[in-house]
């Protein structure tokens, strides 16, 4: 009866998960689809941008390779190296190296970063040359001069910016009024109790003995334990999924295309990570069921001497890992 509750507590709290990562991918198929409706046509500035959107919810090489050779045929140094950068994400192998190669022989040099600080507690955005810019990261752009507008509070600031070459150019944005600081008053601190003593002649109270059991906050350490498990094992297996979906949408069963090579990788690597994942999963899970059932003290209540040395730590044993196999 514990087994099941527990089950069917794990499947409740994995649900969000699951349904957070098929959105993703959803998001990210469409955005895949758009690029590729942009190079068709032949918009490849709108291809790369739509391919480097997919990339950023659901980081492949395919759409990465995509968006690098979009924006090489675009001549887009702004998205060329942002994908650039992100190309240092992992090992380059197979068809994404020559598209690398190709993007930083063309578009390397032509980019910088431009970072806006703005002041603490404010409500703060920006542009530049007209163009919302992002005020949590540094966003690359092209090398020159150019305008920024930071908006402090609703209060323009206009900056010029030169922006150099793989340099980070800092914006400032300033208070919209510079009020001087309050200074609170604190009452002094009351002196600390005298600590009791045991009267003469008496010989100390000895601190209760430890408790056998276990507090019951190590059952739920477990517990957490075991939900960050299964996250990562139903992300991972999604993933694997995902890539076999792309191996066998691109024809890579029956011909060695483009980015084969890669996605076959990367599936054999997620399929690795989730078979340990769930394994690990199923450990947690067996593992939290026995503190449970047998080692945790619901009853009683916690002392100093019993909770004190209360630790989580690793259950000696082994575990039984399973997982999913597709074939690549």
């Amino acid at each position: 009866m514990q087994v099941k509750r527990a089950a069917i507590a794990i499947a409740i709290l994995l649900a969000p998960a699951i349904a957070g990562a098929q959105t993703e991918k959803a998001r990210a198929k469409e955005a895949y689809d758009r690029g590729v409706v942009a190079h068709k046509r032949g918009d490849f500035a709108a291809a790369a941008k739509a391919f480097a959107e997919a990339d950023a919810i659901a980081p492949s090489d395919v759409a990465l390779q995509a968006g690098l050779d979009a924006a090489v045929d675009a001549d887009d140094p702004v998205i060329g190296s942002e994908l650039i950068e992100r190309s240092a994400r992992g090992p380059i192998s197979g068809t994404l190296k020559p598209s690398v190669e190709a993007a930083k022989q063309k578009l390397g040099g032509r980019a910088g970063r431009v970072r806006v600080e703005c002041p603490a507690s404010s409500h703060c955005t920006a542009t530049i040359d007209g163009a919302t810019l992002d005020t949590k990261k540094p966003a690359w752009s092209r090398v020159g001069p150019h305008t920024v507008v930071v908006s402090v509070d609703g209060e323009p600031q206009s900056r010029s910016v030169d922006v150099k070459p793989d340099q980070i150019a800092v914006v400032v944005g300033t208070p919209k009024s510079a009020e001087p600081a309050t200074v609170t008053p604190h009452a002094p601190a009351a002196p600390a109790a005298p600590a009791e003593q045991a009267p003469a002649g008496e010989a100390p109270i000895a601190p209760r003995p430890a408790r056998d059991k276990l507090p019951p906050i190590v059952f739920f350490a477990g517990i957490g334990a075991t939900v960050v498990a299964g996250a990562a094992a139903t992300f991972f297996m999604l993933k694997t999924k995902s890539k076999h979906d792309e191996f066998v949408a691109l024809g890579c069963e029956s011909a060695g295309l483009a980015g084969c090579g890669v996605l076959k990788n990367d599936g054999e690597s997620s399929q690795t990570v989730a078979n340990v994942a769930i394994g690990a999963t199923a450990l947690f899970a067996v593992a939290t069921v026995v503190i449970g059932a047998v080692f945790t003290d619901w009853e009683g209540k916690p002392t100093r001497a019993g909770w004190a040395g209360a630790h989580v730590g690793p259950l000696p044993g082994g575990g039984l890992a399973g997982g999913t196999l597709v074939r690549f």
